[in-house]
């Protein structure tokens, strides 16, 4: 990994640091930035003024915590600073236009029917441009945009490998595309990174260790570690990982014995010999030993990455589980089959949204990277 100087003043880091924190945690308080970010008690009056100066914070009215003076909260100033949250997926695009502090706005949806790059590339200007015209109707100011997607892509420089969905879609860098196009800062991260932060901000408790699925037409995992995320790990394929390694099934992505093969929404259709796999969602008692072989294998991934990680929870989204609380249960056996140790909680989340996710990365990125509103 290479290291860069950061050639920023003592103040600026101050202040990106704080604002960034600011940003992440929605709600605190300058006693609470002082504690986390380990800057004096007048670097962070100092940045919090500022930025209240900026509007770019506001500030509630104090309350007594009966002792000494009375504090007040801090947070983000969504009334007036929004971020764009694309996610690209097999099922469609959806996007989110949310408020700096974590409120939603505003959210469309397009169905995914392109075969071609560009006509991928198209497809997201056209939602984004609905987006920008809401952010316009209501005189809000747009600071970044967010785009989640399938497939292999290096988030450190925006770049997909390929998006296994579309041939030409490969060797891509989006976020010059698309900064080029509207001249907004872009931040491009895999989809179940994006479901990561989605699931911190609206529903993690404290500190919690946690490992987010996304199970669809592809399989992607990410994971935190005591509130703390692994950055990039949408790059392992968890879901490469051999799960029937005697005359496996043949993945797309060239072997054979994969868990996609077994529990993606592809995989599924193709052992039930059905062309769609919405036929098996429409009727899944028919199907249920397709479905019941797809929690199995589910069962033996999370089994490892919790054995290998210390998670005790797992939180599943996407269509293959579909709040199939049969196939939950499925998951929950499997993996205490193995291995009983440990408590094994396991959430559907059917409203998780990548978008949501993405537009708040977009923004943590920006403001990270010592880049104003």
């Amino acid at each position: 990994m290479i290291n860069y100087i950061d050639n920023h003043t003592d103040s600026q880091k101050s202040y990106k640091a704080i604002f960034a924190y600011i940003i992440k945690k929605g709600k605190t308080t300058r006693r609470e930035i002082q504690k986390q970010t380990n800057y004096s008690w007048s670097s962070v009056s100092s940045v919090v003024s500022a930025l209240i100066n900026k509007k770019q914070v506001i500030e509630t009215e104090s309350f007594n915590t009966g002792v000494g003076r009375g504090t007040s909260y801090i947070m983000p100033n969504g009334d007036k600073f929004v971020s764009i949250g694309v996610d690209i997926n097999s099922v469609g695009y959806s996007a989110t236009v949310i408020g700096i502090d974590g409120t939603s706005k505003f959210a469309s949806e397009l169905p995914f029917e392109e075969k071609a790059k560009e006509q991928v590339i198209e497809k997201i200007f056209k939602i984004i441009d609905e987006c920008i015209e809401y952010v316009n109707e209501n005189n809000f100011t747009l600071v970044s945009i967010g785009i989640s997607c399938q497939g292999r892509i290096d988030s450190t420089h925006s770049y997909f490998e390929n998006f296994f969905f579309v041939e030409d879609f490969k060797h891509l860098n989006l976020k010059k595309i698309v900064e080029d196009k509207y001249n907004i800062y872009v931040y491009v991260e895999h989809d179940t990174n994006c479901l990561l932060e989605a699931y911190q901000f609206q529903h993690a408790e404290n500190d919690e260790s946690v490992c987010v699925a996304r199970v669809v037409s592809g399989i992607g995992f990410a994971i935190c570690i005591n509130g703390y995320s692994i950055e990039d790990f949408g790059s392992i394929d968890f879901g490469h990982m051999t799960v029937q390694p005697l005359n496996g099934e043949l993945c797309s992505c060239g072997l054979r014995g994969c868990l996609e093969a077994y529990s993606s929404t592809v995989g599924i259709a193709k052992r039930a010999n059905v062309k769609d796999f919405q036929e098996i969602d429409n009727n899944r008692e028919k199907y249920r030993k397709y479905l019941d072989e797809a929690a199995f294998y589910l069962g033996v991934t999370f089994n490892n990455i919790r054995r290998i990680f210390s998670i005790q929870k797992l939180i599943i989204t996407g269509n293959v589980i579909n709040n199939d609380q049969k196939m939950l249960d499925k998951i929950i056996d499997t993996d205490t089959s193995i291995s009983a140790s440990g408590v094994c909680k396991i959430k559907y989340i059917h409203d998780l949204s990548a978008s949501f996710g993405a537009a708040r990365l977009s923004l943590i990125d920006k403001v990270g990277t010592g880049n104003s509103l």
